[in-house]
């Protein structure tokens, strides 16, 4: 952020010098009287101090800009790191809060996303652990000889295929808009 802070605030700086410049010739071409007296030394010397003293009026607003800029390039990254709990506070009403807040709204639908994804898997995991425990304890039953253990390993495998053939169902139904309400 620094190599944009320093273009910006060297674009200031020509930009006042030129107007100085500007300023010098118009003084330079005007009457007579003026022109004695602000001798060229003098000339130079305001001048001078003018260009200063608007350069350091520039420099706070260079920096002002620029160190909301690195802010949010600083949360980027974090985010980006994957702290998807990071925000930036969004200052002022440009360009630059403008894009805080997009950040902002587009790192919470993320968050919101990845949350929902979290929570689909930890559902999906365990709606596919209950018939297989079933059909584990069916299993061991089967081989002490249970008749009645077959029948039931039957369905407990039908309500395993039936509950693999929904889950593109429930993955379209589990996306966050929906679960908002919206």
């Amino acid at each position: 952020m620094n190599r944009l802070h320093l273009k910006l605030y060297l674009s200031i700086i020509v930009v006042l010098v030129l107007f100085t410049v500007l300023v010098a010739v118009v003084w330079h071409s005007s009457t007579v009287q003026f022109r004695m007296l602000l001798h060229g030394a003098h000339v130079v010397l305001i001048l001078g101090s003018v260009a200063a003293a608007l350069a350091l009026l520039a420099y706070p607003v260079a920096r002002g800009i620029t160190a909301r800029l690195g802010r949010l390039d600083e949360s980027v990254r974090r985010f980006g790191a994957g702290d998807l709990s990071t925000r930036v506070v969004v200052e002022g009403k440009d360009e630059v809060s403008n894009l805080a807040a997009s950040f902002n709204e587009s790192a919470a639908r993320i968050e919101q996303l990845v949350k929902t994804n979290q929570m689909l898997l930890a559902h999906c995991s365990h709606e596919l652990r209950t018939p297989l425990t079933r059909m584990r304890l069916a299993v061991e039953r089967l081989s002490m000889g249970d008749t009645r253990a077959g029948a039931e390993l039957s369905r407990n495998i039908a309500e395993l295929d039936q509950l693999i053939a929904n889950l593109p169902v429930i993955v379209a139904s589990a996306s966050p808009d929906v679960m908002a309400g919206g």
